[in-house]
């Protein structure tokens, strides 16, 4: 059901946005999963540089006898110099346009390709949203950190979840390769996505102190359940960047519907309170 570039279209899901998710979030993550906002863009007016082309105009209210000669040096000037302020006043009108034209940057998405393209939604179950509320609380309010690595990584959910999946009824050798196509997919976002879309500003030191520990270490080996609650906000509108067909972007998201059943199902053993620690401010200030 899932083309095989499904894995090319992997790093096109890279979003270039450095903000952090509590920038990201002027409130919880699971109220931006609750309500859409719509984005506004305006257009900006490039305006072009001012052009004061002004004529000192040295009037006089007569003009002795003896100094016609002078009179006629100043008319060959003023003669001389015309031409060039019409020159001057020609590339100034054409510099804005020179100007806009510099602006454009192909790599930049139009308004019209803004326009055409559709945010694929992901729904998050209900019963999972409350995790993102105390997830917000813990980590912006009470400045905690999650305890890494997981007690239960992401990697593991995922194929804890391949397993049941391939273990149910009705299976056949098709369905058993887009479960795990999907599943190594989902990983490979996740990986992808963290550090600049995922994570809070509070929680950055922590990051950076993973990758000094864990270089060579895919991050969904290391973060665990909450975080991956925080992909499915995030992934939908990665997932719009994609040049992925119809017919895979439908099989994802019914991936992630089941995938959701299947995290509240597992809620008891996924999610726990006493995951959060104190931060590494935290227990230097006691």
């Amino acid at each position: 059901m899932v083309p095989s570039q499904f894995n090319d279209k992997i790093q096109q899901a890279r979003v270039s946005d450095s903000r952090t998710f509590e920038e990201q979030c002027e409130k919880p993550v699971a109220m931006d999963a609750l309500c859409s906002k719509k984005n506004k863009r305006k257009s900006r007016k490039i305006a072009g540089p001012d052009c004061p082309l002004k004529e000192n105009s040295d009037s006089r209210s007569s003009t002795p006898v003896n100094d016609r000669s002078e009179k006629g040096d100043r008319r060959k000037h003023t003669a001389t110099v015309a031409p060039s302020i019409s020159s001057s006043q020609e590339s100034c009108s054409e510099q804005p346009s020179k100007r806009r034209a510099a602006k454009v940057d192909p790599a930049v998405e139009t308004e019209e390709q803004y326009s055409t393209r559709i945010e694929i939604k992901i729904k998050l179950p209900d019963e999972l949203k409350p995790w993102l509320v105390d997830d917000w609380d813990y980590i912006v309010l009470q400045r905690k950190w999650l305890n890494l690595p997981a007690r239960v990584t992401v990697d593991q959910i995922i194929d804890d979840y391949k397993k049941y999946k391939l273990n149910s009824r009705g299976n056949n050798a098709k369905k058993e390769v887009t479960i795990g196509t999907l599943s190594n997919g989902v990983k490979e976002y996740f990986n992808i996505m963290l550090s600049s879309q995922l994570l809070y500003k509070f929680e950055r030191p922590q990051y950076n102190q993973i990758l000094q520990k864990h270089p060579d270490t895919p991050m969904c080996q290391i973060y665990g359940a909450i975080h991956l609650l925080r992909l499915f906000v995030k992934i939908g509108a990665a997932l719009a960047y994609t040049t992925l067909d119809e017919r895979s972007v439908q099989s994802l998201t019914v991936f992630f519907n089941e995938f959701g059943k299947y995290l509240v199902k597992n809620s008891a053993s996924l999610f726990n309170r006493d995951d959060y620690v104190l931060s590494e401010s935290q227990r230097i200030a006691t």
